[in-house]
């Protein structure tokens, strides 16, 4: 799981080195074209299709576990879940994956799936779903919910910088 920010992390460290070494010249015309035509990719179509494919994984992870209630239970009851907190999971589920799908405050609501999704995981079920949902989710934190999102109350948090 650590490899979902991991990844990203050393990325955007390694093109900040480059900067700060002087390999790369920030203010040269061709960078800043390539970085805008990135960034028109990754924000958009690339970001909608990581918010579309996170939430068809939710979907896949909710219903194996509806129809797999009882492994699901008791997958938790063995990693020291109750069951109340068992079927909050599953409502949490039920009620942010329309949600993530739509838009709706999208960032806060990935934030939020990562709770029944993590103890789906841990539970040991929905693996492959789970995982597609798990990194599916730190993608949409990192890079917002792309086009056609209904409501984005937190992008200006990450998308202005501070000071300004």
């Amino acid at each position: 799981m650590g490899l979902a920010f991991v990844i990203p992390f050393l990325v955007n460290f390694s093109y900040d080195w480059l900067v700060a070494s002087a390999v790369v010249d920030p203010t040269a015309p061709g960078h800043q074209r390539l970085l805008a035509r990135w960034q028109r990719w990754a924000y958009g179509p690339v970001a909608l299709g990581m918010r579309l494919l996170t939430a068809g994984a939710l979907v896949v992870m909710i219903g194996q576990g509806l129809t797999h209630w009882e492994a699901l239970r008791a997958g938790l009851a063995a990693a020291g879940v109750p069951d109340e907190i068992a079927f909050i999971l599953v409502g949490m589920g039920l009620l942010l994956t329309p949600l993530l799908a739509l838009g709706v405050a999208p960032r806060l609501t990935a934030v939020l799936l990562y709770f029944p999704v993590g103890f789906s995981l841990l539970a040991g079920s929905s693996f492959w779903p789970g995982l597609v949902a798990m990194y599916g989710l730190t993608a949409v934190i990192l890079l917002g919910p792309g086009p056609l999102a209904l409501w984005q109350p937190e992008a200006r948090a990450f998308t202005q910088r501070l000071g300004s």
